[in-house]
């Protein structure tokens, strides 16, 4: 990993933590262990009701003089890390103020993602579950691992993460893998808020050898998806199907080509969500890459 960037300084930043605080880290993080660091800390949590922030953090509070804001409407796994993104604002500028002010807001929320996903699930864990996803062989493979049964981030995050490391950490792209794992909701077009559909909502793939744009709709991909009806919660479904994938070439113009290609699929649905009653399915498409 390269030095004098946000994830250098993140990882860094967090084992300092780590260290200070052993005892808030013998297993992970939750929402409880989360708090009782903020008070150690001393960082004052608020819930907010009915605002357009997701979260904010202030120092310079007259009555309370750190203070993290966190819309009250994200629970669970994301309250936590709305909450881990703030507190790594809250390190970089406090703890490090040359480094803070020398840099920009894009390097400066870079670095609160990473110290996030670091504090969540440190680095090592994180090649453990990368080389879990590449080498499943299916879905029920993947989530009944030992080591996948640990892991409170909702799949969704969890793809996220894993992701960025291929960007953050320089993983070794010298291995192929055809494994390429993507979530599906029913949901508007994140962009223009319209056309409810299927769509890709969280993906995971080699990006040495495919492209998945997320947002697109599952249709796009597969040309039709009837299969889709036949999904019932918690059992896989395996399936061929012609699908339009993006291959992509490094060191080549252009970059990246589309082709058809018959691929070996299986998926699976979850429960409904809470929120918009709408369920969402784990697919897992076994691509080729010639």
């Amino acid at each position: 990993m390269k030095k004098d960037t946000p994830f250098y300084y993140a990882k860094k930043h967090v084992k300092i933590i780590h260290l200070q605080y052993p005892n808030l880290f013998q297993s992970q993080l939750n929402i409880h262990r989360l708090k009782e660091l903020l008070t150690v800390l001393g960082i004052k949590l608020v819930f907010l009701q009915k605002t357009g922030i997701i979260g904010r953090l202030e120092t310079d509070n007259p009555n309370f003089k750190n203070v993290i804001y966190v819309n009250e409407q994200f629970v669970g796994v994301d309250r936590i890390r709305i909450i881990a993104h703030e507190l790594g604002h809250w390190v970089l500028r406090l703890y490090y103020p040359e480094i803070e002010t020398n840099r920009n807001l894009q390097w400066k929320e870079k670095y609160a993602d990473s110290f996030a996903n670091e504090i969540i699930i440190p680095y090592p864990e994180r090649v453990e579950l990368r080389n879990i996803l590449f080498n499943s062989d299916s879905i029920s493979d993947f989530i009944k691992h030992k080591k996948v049964q640990g892991i409170i981030l909702s799949y969704t995050i969890l793809f996220r993460l894993l992701y960025d490391d291929f960007y953050d950490y320089n993983v070794d792209s010298k291995t192929s893998y055809s494994n390429i794992w993507i979530i599906v909701r029913r949901q508007e077009n994140r962009v223009t808020k319209l056309e409810p559909k299927l769509r890709i909502v969280s993906s995971f793939y080699d990006i040495s050898r495919f492209f998945i744009a997320e947002n697109q709709s599952l249709v796009r991909i597969f040309g039709e998806v009837n299969f889709v009806s036949k999904l019932m919660i918690g059992r896989e479904y395996f399936f061929s199907s012609t699908i339009e994938i993006k291959l992509r070439y490094r060191n080549q113009i252009p970059e990246y080509l589309t082709q058809k290609q018959v691929c070996k699929c299986s998926a699976m649905r979850f429960s409904e969500s809470t929120k918009d009653k709408h369920p969402t399915y784990l697919m897992l498409l076994k691509a080729n890459h010639p």
